[in-house]
């Protein structure tokens, strides 16, 4: 991905947008929504190293992974691309105890800063946001540096696990991955809202 991106900078690509192989678009506005999108919510701070939103989807960004913006989809301005997907290499080691114990919970999860996590976490410290490992703060980093879309908005289709199966049914009404509804409510009201910090340390199965 960081290959292809430079390569697109040095073709004076000014807006980029990362995918993954396995998987398919069938919106034919999708590169205007994602445009507009940037071009309607401009960034409420300029304390930070970035240029203009980045746009995820609902896809595989879940409410309780801290940071944890998916990595299977991001558009967004090519410099502000570059740095996101650039990270330095992990040269970390560590046990299968440790990776299993990871898992347990999600504060442990995100605290283990992998994949995703490490993915966006060392972008926003790039950018120049200290980060704090709270839910709240995670949130905040969604609604001031990104835009979360849903995925059927674009029709975006992931052939991996089963279409027809809902991998989530188990848990009743809850969704546990962030929809623009939810982004779109962190934008607005994030004040208003109550923040339940203990939610990260109940056990999950993924």
């Amino acid at each position: 991905s960081s290959s292809g991106i430079i390569a697109a900078k040095k073709l004076n690509v000014k807006y980029v947008l990362k995918t993954r192989t396995d998987q398919r678009i069938y919106h034919p506005s999708m590169d205007f929504y994602l445009f507009n999108l940037i071009k309607s919510f401009p960034l409420t701070s300029h304390n930070y190293n970035q240029i203009k939103r980045l746009v995820g989807i609902s896809l595989g960004t879940f409410k309780y992974r801290m940071y944890g913006v998916s990595d299977m989809f991001l558009y967004g301005h090519i410099d502000d691309m570059v740095d996101y997907w650039s990270p330095p290499l992990e040269d970390r080691q560590c046990t299968d105890e440790e990776a299993a114990d990871a898992v347990k919970t999600w504060r442990k999860f995100a605290h283990f800063c992998v994949a995703d996590v490490y993915l966006c976490t060392t972008y926003l410290k790039k950018i120049g946001r200290d980060i704090n490992f709270t839910l709240k703060d995670s949130f905040y980093a969604l609604r001031e540096h990104f835009i979360i879309v849903d995925q059927s908005a674009i029709k975006l289709y992931w052939h991996k696990y089963s279409v027809d199966i809902d991998r989530y049914s188990s848990l009743g009404f809850f969704d546990p991955e962030i929809s623009f509804n939810d982004w779109f409510l962190l934008y607005q009201c994030i004040e208003d809202l109550n923040i339940d910090e203990t939610i990260l340390d109940q056990p999950f199965k993924r």
